[in-house]
C-alpha cells in the first residue's frame, strides 16, 4: 500500500495521536492513529508505526478496542472473517478519502 500524503491525510496532521504499544517480548513501538471505525458496535483502529508515518509507502495494522475492568484495551483480531470484514471497510474508507492507494501484494513470497 502506498500513502498519498495530502491535506486530508490524518497521519500528517500536527495533532496526531501517538500510542505506545508493547508486544509480547516487551518491545515498545510508537504508533499514529490514522483512522477509526465502528463495526458491530466495536471500535477498531488503524495504526501506522510513527517512524514510518511520513513514508511514501507504509503499512497499517488494525486493532480492536475492548473495555476490560473499565479500561480500554487494544487487542489483535483473532477471527479471520471479522478481520477481513474490518480490513475491507478500512480499505474502502481510505480509498474513498484518497488517503491510501492499495496495490497487489508482493509476489516474492515463496509458495509451497
Amino acid at each position: 500500500m502506498s500513502d498519498k500524503h495530502d491535506d486530508s491525510c490524518s497521519c500528517c496532521d500536527n495533532e496526531e495521536e501517538i500510542l505506545t504499544l508493547t508486544d509480547d517480548e516487551g518491545n515498545e513501538t510508537d504508533f499514529v492513529i490514522i483512522e477509526g471505525l465502528e463495526y458491530n458496535n466495536i471500535l477498531y483502529l488503524a495504526l501506522v508505526e510513527a517512524e514510518h508515518a511520513e513514508d511514501e509507502e507504509c503499512e497499517f495494522i488494525i486493532l480492536k478496542n475492548l473495555s476490560e475492568n473499565d479500561e480500554d484495551v487494544l487487542v489483535s483480531i483473532d477471527d479471520e472473517s471479522e478481520f477481513n470484514a474490518v480490513r475491507d471497510l478500512f480499505e474502502k474508507k481510505f480509498e474513498a478519502s484518497g488517503m491510501f492507494e492499495f496495490g497487489e501484494a508482493d509476489s516474492d513470497i515463496d509458495e509451497e
